[in-house]
């Protein structure tokens, strides 16, 4: 080989492995090694993902849709709305969106057809378009309203996407601190020791009418019809979140409460949440992910305003309802403290059927049998005639744990919002000797007794 074809075949060498380096770092970036098979017939066991980086992200958001009900339409919308905003790109070290999914049968109202729950990884692609990578494909008949269901795809998220941050949405319908099926069907004055032999009594309540909206009411999975059907309950949730939590958002009902803050406070730094029901529409996705990643931390704030602004500005008066807090939870204490220390005044407040009607309260009056569970925490303490010197220091520490705090002046026109701390707190009621059995196995009556039971 003369010098000149030695040359010409170096160079060629040279060139062609700067071609081989330059084309796999941009045209063969790392999210074509996944596949797009969003809701595709693979068994779960064939829908990891071929490869995984093993590095750590800035923050994770985790959307836990339980749409197995009669807000599977609605919740679907949500995530092509959340996917509008400001979805980031693959990079394995930078933010990512994690969505489980679980819907009805083509959103219609067929809750005896089981379907496959969904987990995915949103992502953006080079050209601008949002692929939907589906990483688990769950079997036909799983219930997302469940424990165990919850433990074991949060804990996959967290091997598949080890993160600095991780931050929740649980969009459903809920019923706040209350034990599962209180709200459809309250025994009332049925009395039990032991809640799972009482539940079983009750009786179905017509949930809905055709003359209100529809309402999002920790989760909801209809075994054949909403009179029969799975939820999970607070402390059970809070239990099986396998990791800590920058925030959490609630687009369900009746979330709002001090009880719900306080047994989120060792796992949960910030929690978004609504002391009334929410409207089917649910919240405003449109700027979300924008507030969740644009900052140091989620810009909770602003997203309690994009909800609360979503309902205030509609032209119809039914529609302007919206209640909306965001609420540190570990800065609680305080707050216990206070309503400790004001257990009798409550509880004679609590006694007295004429004065417990003039606190402010979170539920319709036609729904008083079964929501008359939630009343506004301040207004409590207000209406009990507290020390003033207590009415004050409620007061500061209101202001140091709650961030913000939006309402409506009515909620679907019946409910008049006169005064709104940001907390709703169960008001006890005699009457309903089974819920105060079940209350003081919550964390907040264990730091305020405010229930206490005869032994």
């Amino acid at each position: 080989m003369n010098a000149n074809m030695a040359q010409f075949y170096t160079r060629f060498l040279i060139a062609a492995a700067i071609f081989i380096t330059t084309w796999s770092c941009s045209t063969f970036p790392e999210e074509e090694l996944y596949i797009d098979r969003f809701n595709d017939n693979r068994t779960p066991s064939d829908t990891y993902p071929e490869r995984q980086s093993g590095k750590t992200r800035d923050k994770v958001f985790i959307m836990y849709s339980m749409g197995y009900n009669n807000l599977s339409y609605d919740l679907n919308e949500d995530i092509d709305e959340l996917l509008k905003g400001s979805v980031p790109s693959f990079n394995p070290s930078d933010n990512a969106i994690v969505i489980f999914n679980h819907s009805t049968l083509n959103n219609r109202s067929n809750y005896r057809t089981e379907t496959s729950p969904v987990l995915y990884h949103a992502y953006k692609m080079a050209d601008g378009s949002i692929k939907k990578d589906t990483l688990i494909v769950y079997p036909e008949g799983s219930i997302a309203a469940d424990k165990e269901m919850l433990r074991e795809v949060l804990t996959q998220i967290k091997t598949m996407f080890p993160a600095k941050s991780y931050g929740m949405l649980v969009s459903s319908h809920a019923t706040g601190w209350a034990p599962e099926m209180y709200c459809y069907s309250p025994p009332d004055k049925a009395y039990s020791s032991h809640w799972a032999s009482a539940k079983k009594e009750f009786q179905p309540l017509d949930k809905y009418t055709d003359e209100r909206p529809l309402t999002r009411s920790i989760g909801a999975h209809f075994n054949g019809s909403s009179a029969n059907m799975d939820e999970i309950e607070l402390q059970d949730f809070a239990d099986e979140i396998p990791f800590h939590l920058d925030f959490l958002i609630f687009d369900c009902c009746l979330m709002g409460g001090v009880e719900v803050a306080y047994e989120l406070r060792n796992i949960c730094d910030k929690v978004c949440f609504s002391q009334t029901e929410i409207l089917a529409g649910g919240m405003n996705y449109k700027k979300m992910i924008h507030h969740i990643f644009n900052n140091k931390e989620a810009d909770l704030a602003s997203i309690a305003n994009d909800y609360y602004n979503k309902y205030a500005n509609q032209a119809s008066l039914t529609d302007r309802s919206a209640t909306v807090s965001v609420v540190d939870c570990r800065k609680l204490d305080a707050v216990a403290e206070i309503v400790k220390r004001n257990k009798e005044a409550i509880t004679a407040l609590a006694n007295n059927s004429t004065d417990r009607r003039n606190v402010q309260t979170y539920f319709q009056n036609h729904l008083k049998r079964n929501h008359g569970l939630f009343y506004d925490l301040e207004d409590i303490l207000i209406k009990a005639k507290a020390p003033e010197s207590d009415l004050q220091a409620l007061s500061e520490a209101l202001n140091q744990c709650i961030i913000c705090k939006f309402a409506t002046p009515t909620f679907l026109t019946e409910l008049k919002i006169e005064h709104h701390c940001g907390l709703s707190m169960y008001l006890p009621d005699p009457d309903r000797r089974t819920l105060n059995v079940y209350y003081p196995t919550l964390d907040w009556n264990k730091a305020t007794r405010l229930i206490t039971i005869n032994e």
